[in-house]
C-alpha cells in the first residue's frame, strides 16, 4: 500500500447535543465518540481537527461545509466515529466508503488495515470493510459530500462491545485512541 501523506486528520464524532445517537443504560453514542476523539487529540503527535469539541448538534450540511472549507487549505483525512446499534446480539467493528466520494479507492485499503489492526488488538469481531447504501444512513451522508478521503468508523455496538465489557470504560476508550492514533501516525501522516 502506498503511503499518502495528510497534513490533517479530522475527527467527527458522532451525534451531539439533541442527538444523542445510539443509547443503551445511561451510555450514550455522543459521549462515548467525544470522549473518544479528545483521547485521540491527547495522544497527538501531529495537528487533528475536532468537529464538535462539545456537547453540542452539528448538522450534515455544518459538518460538510467545516470540512470542505478545511480541503480548501490543507490536504485532510476525515475519520467519522461511531458507535452501533443493531439490538441485543450483535457485535464488532465495521467502517464504510462512499463509492460517490472521489477518494474512496484510496479509503478501502487504508479501512481494512485499520479494521484489521483494530478489531485483532481489541479481539472484536471484524464486520468488514462496506460500501454505504446511500438511503441506509443519514450519517452516510458526510462520506458522500466531502471533498477529501473520509471512512465512517462504527467502533463497535453500544450493548454488547461497550455497555456489557464496560468493566474499565476509560480504559477502553485509551486503547481505542491509542490504536487509532498509532495508525494515523503509520499510515496516514
Amino acid at each position: 500500500m502506498l503511503k499518502e501523506k495528510y497534513d490533517l486528520i479530522i475527527l467527527d464524532p458522532g451525534h451531539g447535543g439533541n442527538d444523542p445517537g445510539c443509547v443503551y443504560k445511561g451510555l450514550k453514542e455522543k459521549d462515548l465518540t467525544l470522549r473518544i476523539a479528545h483521547t485521540i487529540n491527547l495522544f497527538a503527535d501531529n495537528e487533528y481537527w475536532i468537529l464538535r469539541n462539545q456537547d453540542y448538534y452539528l448538522s450534515l450540511g455544518q459538518r460538510v461545509f467545516a470540512v470542505n472549507k478545511l480541503t480548501e487549505l490543507r490536504k485532510p483525512f476525515l475519520i467519522s466515529l461511531h458507535i452501533n446499534d443493531d439490538g441485543e446480539k450483535a457485535e464488532g467493528a465495521e467502517i464504510f466508503y462512499c463509492k460517490l466520494n472521489p477518494h474512496y479507492e484510496k479509503v478501502i485499503p487504508l479501512a481494512e488495515t485499520l479494521l484489521e489492526i483494530y478489531t485483532k488488538r481489541l479481539r472484536l469481531i471484524n464486520r468488514g470493510v462496506k460500501e454505504c447504501k446511500e438511503a441506509r444512513n443519514f450519517h452516510f451522508g458526510i462520506l458522500k459530500e466531502v471533498k477529501c478521503p473520509a471512512m465512517l468508523f462504527e467502533l463497535g455496538f453500544i450493548k454488547t462491545d461497550f455497555y456489557l465489557k464496560k468493566t474499565n470504560l476509560k480504559e477502553k476508550i485509551g486503547d481505542i485512541a491509542l490504536i487509532i492514533k498509532g495508525f494515523i501516525n503509520v499510515y496516514l501522516t
